[in-house]
């Protein structure tokens, strides 16, 4: 356990390679790119920071919104929509949880399902798949579920892909 994590900016237009900037980061860390931003999130003490892509300060929504509620938020990963206001909150103690910061929506912390994980958009973010856990069957099952600002929440109602979940050659 004694490993130092950083982010690291790197120059790859070159024969070789090329660091131009690293930054440790806490054990007890994730962090998630997205709206031009890298979203630092330590689970281990509950706070959030914002960078832009040259991993200097920065603010987003995403970032205020999660800050507000970190008090009643519990996760360990983070999957931003790709262009959508809202980010898929999961792994933490609480169900999965969506949060959104668009204007003329209902932003207070959302229960979106218990038991899912590897929530995962689609390139054009009209989709979500993620696995759910199914503790009777003893299995993790894929599901699929709709995006559209149509939706309250932005999500659709979720559709069973398989009984099995998408490891690497089956899916």
């Amino acid at each position: 356990r004694d490993v130092a994590y950083s982010l690291q900016l790197m120059d790859l237009s070159g024969k070789e390679p090329r660091t131009i900037k690293r930054m440790p980061i806490p054990v007890g860390s994730i962090w998630a790119a997205a709206y031009g931003r890298v979203f630092l999130w330590n689970f281990s003490k509950g706070e959030i920071s914002v960078y832009n892509m040259d991993l200097e300060p920065a603010r987003h929504p995403l970032g205020d919104a999660i800050g507000r509620y970190k008090g009643s938020l519990s996760f360990t990963r983070l999957e931003p929509h790709p262009y959508l206001p809202f980010a898929i909150l999961y792994g933490g103690k609480y169900a999965e949880t969506i949060l959104s910061w668009g204007e003329g929506r209902d932003t207070a912390p959302r229960a979106l399902i218990d038991n899912g994980t590897y929530f995962s958009f689609s390139p054009d973010g009209k989709w979500v798949t993620f696995m759910k856990e199914d503790f009777t069957l003893r299995r993790e099952l894929t599901y699929i579920m709709p995006v559209s600002e149509k939706y309250p929440y932005f999500l659709g109602t979720p559709i069973q892909l398989s009984v099995y979940s998408f490891d690497i050659g089956r899916f």
